[in-house]
């Protein structure tokens, strides 16, 4: 496979107080409007390199543009993506569906109808996903895809994984559940083939990041120091798993 370069965004937005998880973390990836102007502009500039999940073509190097959890704002943003001629993807938490801040389903049809990719982001969105077992796991997905096919009336393909927790009981709970493509965010530039399911890792910016960070990564720069700020981030959470898990598991912290 190619190598193929997955961003991901959460909200985009000047009013974070209304849109998505109003958790203390949530708010350093919730980008401004004129951040992402920004980098709609970087976008534009390379936009024969922009792919959806659907039409990808792994022989050849692709871009691709997600958003997690759902949040109000992602209207906005599936609306500026359009005006330059890009699809995102947009992976859903089920259980927040029509909750304040969060996508209706009714909005949740419109982007789909609108030529964006709707895919799962669990049900509940445990934040140690991890730490659940098989069968916890295999009910996150599956009902988020049931919820999610009902609604767009076709088949749910890809999901991404909550928290940025991932294990491999987490992609093959989701491949056995009948998604084609499960989002990390572990920071990668070779998809995965895992069994039925190919693992795309993706790069997470967060609104301090600079242009020229932005560009440095659509340049396929500066991946190393990315993945090793992620590992130490990662040692650092399990070292203090108890105390974290206690603290975050299973709280979406809505409002």
């Amino acid at each position: 496979m190619k190598r193929t370069l997955s961003l991901l965004y959460h909200e985009i937005t000047d009013e974070p107080l209304f849109t998505g998880f109003q958790r203390k973390k949530a708010f350093s990836y919730k980008h401004s409007k004129s951040q992402f102007f920004d980098h709609l502009k970087i976008f534009e500039k390379n936009i024969e390199l922009f792919s959806d999940i659907i039409h990808i073509d792994f022989t050849s190097e692709s871009i691709l543009i997600t958003f997690d959890d759902g949040g109000k704002s992602n209207v906005f943003a599936a609306n500026e993506l359009e005006k330059i001629g890009i699809r995102g993807h947009f992976f859903i938490v089920t259980s927040l569906i029509g909750r304040k801040g969060f996508l209706s389903a009714d909005e949740i049809l419109d982007l789909h109808k609108q030529g964006h990719v709707i895919g799962s982001h669990s049900h509940t969105h445990p934040n140690v996903f991890n730490s659940l077992d098989r069968d916890e796991m295999m009910y996150e997905w599956s009902k988020s895809k049931q919820i999610l096919e009902d609604i767009v009336q076709e088949k749910i393909v890809c999901c991404s994984i909550p928290g940025g927790d991932s294990n491999i009981d987490a992609f093959q709970t989701a491949g056995e559940i009948g998604y084609d493509y499960v989002f990390s965010s572990d920071p990668s530039f070779y998809p995965i083939q895992l069994d039925s399911t190919t693992v795309i890792g993706r790069v997470g910016l967060k609104k301090g990041d600079s242009l020229k960070k932005v560009q440095r990564i659509m340049n396929y720069k500066g991946i190393v120091l990315i993945k090793v700020i992620r590992k130490i981030k990662v040692i650092i959470k399990w070292l203090i798993y108890p105390v974290y898990s206690k603290i975050h598991n299973n709280r979406n912290d809505v409002n």
